[in-house]
């Protein structure tokens, strides 16, 4: 399958679940699902970059909603076609 997903930084990304009020579980952890992956693996803190999925999604009162449109539709990162 290919579509467009989102590549930008953890900071970005974990910005975006803050601004748009992500629920979170009782570790405080956002409750997300789906690819979201480190690129190449590595994890060098708010600066890694970061690539989701086309799939993924994000919690928010419950309901799901899809994280590479929402994060598509900011000013911050790019949506390449992602093959998974």
């Amino acid at each position: 399958m290919a579509d467009r997903g989102w590549i930008g930084t953890q900071s970005q990304l974990l910005h975006y679940l803050r601004v748009i009020g992500a629920d979170r579980d009782k570790d405080e952890k956002f409750l997300v699902r789906g690819d979201i992956v480190s690129f190449m693996g590595i994890d060098i803190g708010p600066s890694t970059d970061m690539v989701v999925g086309p799939d993924a999604e994000y919690i928010r009162g419950g309901r799901a909603y899809n994280l590479a449109a929402g994060l598509g539709r900011t000013s911050y990162g790019s949506c390449p076609i992602v093959i998974i």
